[in-house]
């Protein structure tokens, strides 16, 4: 009987992916992590899981289709509200976004800033900044220019003008300012601080029974507006108190240039002495690029002239302000020839005043935006001409002035048009930076080293969004909101909402790729077998396809819905005689995409020839 020798079946072998991150756009083709995507866009990690990211939902359109340039929120003694700039309006509306209200109209087309002390918001849009009073029962929202404080700014000062003190700064925000004099026996006339005044508003007296008494113009005096002098018809007398203030006179010295100077500003942070927030810092005005000013204690409405900080050199703008952890606050410029980037604005006492003294400056990556820096956890990042950097908050003194963060999207990100017109927040431990309808998001979970980037101690794990129209963000009882520029107020879906997966009415759309896969063999060709990929037990839609030398090919469709145990999608498609080729998992529907780990079982053939 003959007999013959069945040839043994060829070794199988596997090679695990699992562990995923996020993606990479920056390394070279053959230099990508296999747990990173060089292509993948709409997916985020949950928990260890690749999933498509939630889908936004409309929540309000405020009848113009117009950018939303800013929205905040706020509690009113009338209620809680939001705030929100669209186009050149001002609007109330209300938090379940069911009515709005306009409040104010004249307002600039183009993002704005806010902050609140105090009670008050104040808003910055580069044209006219706006105070919202939250404390107001009737129209809360008024030109900060028309509501500055009106400073005392001398007192114990004799009629003839020869003996004063100085009391408070003349206001940037307000033509108004008092003079209060000691009156005398025999004095008429009363020398104010200052000429060529354009009225006398008040004059007052304190009476015997010490309370302040009205006087009335030609009846009880008059005025010389060219010499700054009001001419009582009768001497006073000695004050009924000696040494004490009894007469006061408000007047009025118009310049447009010191609101000005506020009004065009667009840059704002809150800072104050040893941490406090009780100051509003303001920059951004193009006709003093260089300059920093900051407000009164707990009062934005109250910008004393002398408080005025000028930061480098006037050829380079501000672009930002940055509070850092060891108590300065860093101004940010962009890289010039000629100036340094990163300014430290410390805090100290003189005279027993609170003083914000300019304490050094570093030279290095310049930040190019306005409203793109953000804290995530406890790191101020900024966005640079070469990617996301964070500033080092331990000293100015250090070696590392800043750290880059951003290797692995950099190569997309550069890209990106008008980059310097990105806006980014923070929300649950990850940085969201939009622009051109792209969302990068840096996940503060996952941090690795990689040495392709020189200044870096680690970098964190990016993700890429796309078809997000996002103008201005917003983050309201931990979660994350945007205004469009359509005129819509938007929110990201939570995962119990049924249109979960959707952009509006229009399925987002998810691709995951991997990294080209040699299968640890280089020299010989492979030959896949099956391909196993597990997901969770949730409903969830997957298309799997190869990308191999001769192209893209879609080899299985499959769906789950919500089981108990998770699933394992086998691909029994095989293909022959590989060097190289890399996996695409997508999903255009309504559908969520989930996955976990996949497996590629293959068999080693023979060598292969080259190229």
């Amino acid at each position: 009987m003959a007999s013959f020798n069945v040839p043994a079946s060829p070794p199988t072998y596997e090679v695990d992916l699992r562990g995923f991150l996020g993606v990479d756009f920056s390394s070279s083709i053959t230099d990508i992590d296999k747990r990173r995507s060089p292509l993948g866009y709409n997916f985020i990690n949950t928990n260890g899981t690749i999933e498509k990211r939630n889908g936004y939902k409309i929540l309000a359109y405020l009848g113009l289709k117009a950018n939303i340039n800013g929205i905040w929120n706020v509690d009113t003694v009338s209620g809680e509200y939001f705030i929100v700039h669209c186009g050149t309006k001002l609007f109330e509306v209300e938090t379940d976004f069911s009515s709005y209200t306009e409040i104010l109209t004249g307002l600039a087309d183009n993002i704005s800033q806010g902050a609140i002390i105090n009670s008050k918001l104040l808003i910055l849009d580069g044209k006219r900044a706006v105070i919202y009073d939250l404390l107001e029962n009737g129209d809360r929202a008024k030109y900060l220019d028309e509501s500055g404080y009106i400073p005392i700014t001398q007192i114990a000062r004799s009629p003839d003008g020869l003996a004063s003190q100085i009391y408070e700064q003349i206001n940037l925000l307000q033509y108004s300012r008092i003079n209060q004099f000691i009156s005398t026996e025999t004095d008429t006339i009363y020398q104010l601080a200052e000429t060529n005044i354009d009225e006398v508003e008040l004059v007052e007296v304190l009476n015997d029974n010490a309370v302040w008494e009205t006087k009335n113009l030609n009846r009880d005096y008059t005025v010389n507006l060219a010499n700054g002098q009001v001419i009582f018809n009768k001497a006073i007398g000695k004050p009924v108190v000696d040494g004490r203030d009894n007469v006061r006179i408000k007047y009025r010295v118009s310049n447009t240039e010191n609101k000005a100077q506020v009004n065009k500003c667009k840059i704002m942070s809150v800072y104050g002495y040893a941490g406090a927030n009780n100051r509003i810092f303001i920059a951004g005005n193009p006709n003093y690029p260089n300059i920093l000013m900051y407000s009164y204690i707990d009062d934005i409405t109250y910008i004393p002239v002398e408080n005025v900080i000028k930061v480098g050199l006037e050829v380079s703008p501000i672009t930002g302000m940055a509070r850092l952890n060891n108590g300065k606050l860093a101004v940010l410029k962009d890289v010039s020839d000629t100036d340094s980037t990163i300014f430290y604005i410390g805090y100290a006492t003189f005279n027993g005043n609170e003083a914000f003294p300019l304490e050094g400056s570093t030279k290095g990556e310049g930040n190019i935006a306005n409203h793109a820096h953000a804290v995530l956890i406890n790191e101020p990042l900024i966005l640079t001409r070469n990617g996301i950097f964070a500033l080092n908050t331990a000293t100015y003194t250090d070696e590392r002035f800043v750290y880059h963060r951003s290797y692995y999207i950099d190569t997309k990100l550069k890209e990106e048009p008008n980059l310097e017109k990105a806006v980014g927040i923070v929300n649950d431990g990850k940085y969201y930076l939009a622009i051109n309808d792209h969302v990068y998001i840096a996940d503060s979970r996952f941090k690795s080293n990689n040495s392709n980037s020189r200044y870096s101690n680690y970098q964190y794990e990016w993700f890429y969004w796309t078809d997000l129209p996002v103008k201005v963000w917003f983050v309201w009882n931990n979660e994350l909101y945007f205004g469009d520029k359509y005129g819509n107020i938007c929110k990201f879906r939570n995962n119990d909402d049924k249109d979960r997966f959707l952009d509006d009415t229009n399925p987002v759309k998810v691709e995951w790729n991997s990294n080209i896969l040699d299968l640890n063999n280089v020299t010989r060709r492979k030959n896949i077998k099956r391909i196993a990929i597990q997901s969770n037990p949730t409903t969830s839609k997957m298309v799997v396809g190869y990308r191999i030398k001769k192209g893209d090919k879609n080899v299985l469709s499959k769906e789950y819905i919500n089981s108990t145990f998770p699933k394992t999608t086998v691909i029994r498609k095989k293909a022959k005689k590989l060097s190289f080729f890399s996996l695409y998992i997508e999903n255009t529907e309504e559908t969520n995409m989930s996955f976990n780990s996949i497996a590629v079982v293959y068999t080693v053939g023979s060598y292969y020839k080259g190229d």
